[in-house]
């Protein structure tokens, strides 16, 4: 019996297009749904973002027993980075200049009397660049406070890096550490 109902074409035309317009429409609903969802997510995720800074400036200090004088001089050759700061790795190329590299000058000499910065960029290959410095600051006649930092910017409108920059510490701070460390011994070997 239930055979005879199947061999008749007008009931096999009938079924399939009914199961046929179902899944149609059940489809283009849930996707209409996701896209939907995944724009109110993504707007929800953008205005949590906004609450984080555009401009995030990770450093280290460590105090050295140097006199100015002796101290600034090794600082002017891109070279003398190479011995603590970036290593042996060929493929990195640092540019040391007197004037920041980002947009807004946190760091200058105008806002912090008796302080001096050098500021750097790190290059690798297609890799976003590092902005950052080694400020100093003479505290006594033999003795300077330094701060290793770097500055990362951020676009308004990139939810997903803002909030990378808060893991940026786990990412960047032993080897922040590490290079304060070589450079101790680095400005040891230059003191007079």
């Amino acid at each position: 019996m239930i055979g005879y109902w199947f061999a008749k074409p007008h009931l096999h035309l009938f079924l399939r297009f009914y199961f046929q317009k179902a899944f149609i429409s059940f489809s283009m609903r849930h996707i209409k749904l996701l896209i939907i969802s995944i724009l109110v997510f993504y707007g929800m995720v953008w205005g949590f973002s906004l609450l984080f800074p555009g401009t995030t400036v990770l450093s280290r200090v460590v105090s050295l027993p140097l006199k100015k004088n002796s101290l600034m001089k090794p600082f002017e050759a891109p070279e003398f980075y190479k011995s603590w700061l970036i290593g042996n790795d060929t493929s990195i190329r640092i540019t040391t200049a007197k004037t920041s590299f980002y947009p807004n000058n946190l760091f200058n000499s105008e806002r912090q009397p008796g302080a001096d910065t050098i500021f750097f960029k790190i290059e690798k290959g297609n890799q976003k660049p590092i902005n950052g410095g080694v400020a100093f600051y003479f505290i006594s006649a033999d003795t300077t406070i330094t701060q290793l930092f770097y500055v990362f910017n951020t676009a308004w409108y990139k939810p997903w890096d803002k909030m990378a920059t808060m893991m940026n510490d786990k990412r960047f701070g032993n080897s922040m550490d590490t290079a304060l460390e070589l450079l101790k011994k680095e400005l040891a070997l230059v003191e007079p």
